[in-house]
């Protein structure tokens, strides 16, 4: 068995002599399965292909689009349910692509990949000292920012190696805490830039369907993602990670989603 792994599928209803216990088959396999990703479709005829030289389309417009709506309930319904159970509170790998096509100035957001394919959005925040690049129209002017600050795996790391040693999430807080405020500066803790093709870490705080929702937590890479231990679904690592993402929640600053400025 592979551990976390995730399934996808294409399924088409409606294709040549397709019966209605085949059609049940179908469904049947979809709630066994519990697939993460599907791309569904009801059948139709394309030339210089098996089906055209040798079958018939004959099932009906109606009966294919009734079944593809059955899939289609079903896909979703599962996905919903299953995103649930396994993705709420998750710290995920999350590969960086960019602004958001649902972006908008008033809740801009980023889009991501999770290591399991699955899209992910979560807010787009701004670093104070980073310069906008701005184009200019004869009506407006429209930031295109994608930066955000974020936390580091050194910063991180220490933290994690903590709890995973078995100090209590409680114990880990007070110490950060303690470091911090014997620190001559105000503000020790810096931050990097968050920007497409950069892999980051990003807690799972909704789920819609197959899209998760969440907020970024740090940036990561690969191979520092693998050496603390985040890709493990053992129970030790969950509740390692649970712990972390309990002592990150109260360290890093609320949310903020950035719009541009309003006399622009």
């Amino acid at each position: 068995a592979i551990p976390d792994v995730a399934l996808s599928s294409d399924f088409i209803t409606g294709f040549c002599d397709e019966t209605e216990q085949e059609h049940l088959d179908t469904l049947s396999l979809m709630q066994h399965v519990q697939y993460d990703q599907a791309y569904m479709f009801a059948y139709s005829m394309r030339g210089k292909t098996h089906a055209h030289r040798k079958m018939t389309d004959n099932v009906s417009p109606q009966v294919k689009k009734q079944r593809l709506q059955e899939v289609i309930h079903t896909f979703r319904t599962n996905v919903q349910r299953r995103n649930e159970q396994m993705e709420m509170g998750r710290l995920r790998l999350v590969l960086v692509e960019g602004e958001s096509r649902k972006s908008t100035p008033d809740n801009r957001t980023l889009g991501g990949r999770t290591d399991q394919n699955k899209r992910i959005l979560f807010p787009f925040q701004q670093d104070n000292n980073h310069n906008h690049n701005s184009t200019t129209s004869q009506q407006q002017t429209t930031t295109t920012t994608t930066t955000t600050p974020l936390w580091t795996d050194d910063m991180v790391r220490p933290l994690l190696s903590q709890l995973q040693n078995g100090t209590s999430h409680q114990d880990v807080l007070t110490n950060y805490l303690l470091e911090q405020s014997s620190s001559s500066s105000n503000n020790p803790t810096t931050t990097t830039l968050l920007q497409p093709g950069d892999y980051a870490v990003v807690e799972v705080t909704e789920v819609r369907g197959h899209t998760l929702r969440g907020r970024a937590l740090w940036k990561t890479s690969l191979s520092s993602f693998a050496e603390m231990g985040l890709f493990h679904v053992d129970d030790t690592a969950l509740r390692h990670a649970s712990n972390l993402r309990t002592v990150l929640q109260t360290i890093l600053p609320p949310e903020k989603t950035v719009s541009p400025p309003s006399n622009l």
